[in-house]
């Protein structure tokens, strides 16, 4: 297993006639995890790889550093848990659980029966979890379902948005909320809605909107959904576009097809659709805060 460290992120998206990643010569003297990634006014040209120990694993709650507790907000891996202002918020089948940073036992604040898929995230002072729209649905995931919000300083769940039973997660990027529709085979699709300051859902992005961010997952959905061949020709995304973007400051990780052993990885901005070639693998295994481990 080889590990991709980001060294200082993504000036090469835009540095025509630099040499290749392969070509550059590693220097392990800096590294920048997720939450030191630079703004794009502070973005310089270099990435590297690195060798690791095949057993390398995702860390699991973060520690006491602000930072971490930020990283751990933003982590695909664990959407159904979140940490604000010294709580943590997990997300069961039966509710949503809270404690205190350093206690050890969770109390259930609302009973509901929730979605399998379990996702929690934060927009503001409101966390946004899914529910079955029938209580008599259980946390079955292919059934119609409700967007609840759990106001943090009232202690109360309001219902705003009824969802059909195709919608299996969501996510709230850049002031809008995604969901992610399933599709005929084993693909999906992207819907989003701005959210207003107060939290509350907006009108509908379209495909072309420059605040959409999933115009080439949805293409790329669509053509697998239909069986295309031209579907090779498309880059596909490694983690859900919005999930993505969330855990990496703006970026997308999306794979090409190379050959029959392996595939080409990109990284490509939300802001600009500027695109950076990363390396040539078989499959990416996991992404964490310092790097992408292949």
């Amino acid at each position: 297993m080889k590990k991709y460290l980001f060294l200082s992120l993504f000036i090469i998206l835009t540095a025509c006639g630099k040499p290749s990643v392969a070509e550059q010569q590693p220097d392990n003297s800096k590294t920048y995890s997720m939450e030191e990634l630079p703004s794009d006014s502070e973005m310089t040209s270099e990435l590297i790889t690195n060798e690791t120990e095949s057993n390398a694993i995702f860390e699991g709650l973060p520690d006491k550093e602000a930072a971490d507790y930020e990283l751990q907000n933003k982590n695909y891996y664990n959407k159904d848990l979140i940490y604000l202002n010294g709580f943590y918020y997990c997300l069961h089948s039966d509710g949503l659980y809270t404690k205190k940073e350093k206690d050890t036992e969770w109390e259930l604040i609302y009973e509901t029966p929730t979605t399998l898929q379990k996702g929690i995230r934060n927009f503001g002072s409101y966390l946004y979890f899914l529910t079955p729209a029938s209580i008599e649905d259980g946390n079955e995931i292919n059934v119609p379902k409700t967007l609840c919000r759990f106001n943090l300083d009232t202690l109360e769940v309001e219902n705003i948005m009824t969802l059909d039973k195709k919608v299996v997660d969501f996510t709230i990027y850049n002031d809008a909320i995604y969901f992610m529709v399933q599709g005929n085979l084993a693909t999906a699709h992207y819907e989003a809605y701005g959210l207003n300051e107060q939290g509350m859902i907006g009108e509908q992005l379209t495909e072309i909107s420059p605040d959409f961010i999933c115009q080439d997952a949805n293409e790329y959905h669509i053509l697998a959904d239909n069986n295309d061949p031209n579907v090779k020709e498309l880059k596909e995304e490694v983690l859900p576009t919005p999930d993505s973007a969330v855990m990496l400051n703006g970026y997308v990780l999306l794979s090409g097809h190379l050959n029959e052993a392996e595939n080409n990885f990109f990284l490509k901005s939300c802001k600009d659709n500027t695109e950076a070639f990363l390396f040539s693998a078989t499959a990416v295994f996991l992404v964490t805060s310092d790097g992408i481990y292949y």
